[in-house]
């Protein structure tokens, strides 16, 4: 996998995202949002991907049309040039420890949002809460937890 130390912690960045790695399904209901709908569905997978993770969320809205992001990004705490349109230019990935795995978008070098992956203490759950810096008085975060997807 990617076989290098985590900068901040020391540790062997393959032990710390190994949990992170996989399918997971939207548990539905769990969504509490502060700026716009909360999906209906949804499925967020992360995989290793030569030296990088690769991000693939896919989700239904209220009108039932399915919306997809991804994004390939080592997880290496240094950001890189993210083709964001108006909302974003640049993007970085560091994981915190073995049950946390962050994500900062900027915008001119300035961090206009950051993203949040916990680990339940069973491992089988994630919630995520992505948090938008409007200004210094408005920071709206989203939250939703997803269930792990086990494939026997």
């Amino acid at each position: 996998m990617i076989n290098e130390k985590n900068s901040q912690t020391g540790e062997d960045m393959d032990n710390l995202l190994i949990f992170f790695l996989g399918k997971w399904a939207l548990i539905k209901g769990s969504c509490i949002y502060e700026q716009g709908l909360p999906p209906v569905d949804g499925q967020y997978q992360i995989t290793y991907k030569t030296k990088g993770l690769l991000f693939e969320m896919v989700w239904l809205d209220n009108a039932g049309e399915r919306h997809e992001f991804i994004f390939k990004i080592r997880p290496d705490g240094l950001a890189i040039p993210f083709m964001g349109g108006d909302l974003a230019d640049s993007l970085s990935t560091v994981i915190v420890s073995e049950r946390e795995l962050n994500t900062i978008a900027y915008k001119n070098e300035i961090k206009v949002m950051e993203v949040r992956r916990n680990l339940s203490n069973s491992l089988n759950q994630m919630t995520i809460s992505q948090t938008v810096f409007v200004s210094e008085k408005d920071n709206p975060t989203n939250w939703s937890s997803y269930s792990k997807v086990i494939v026997h």
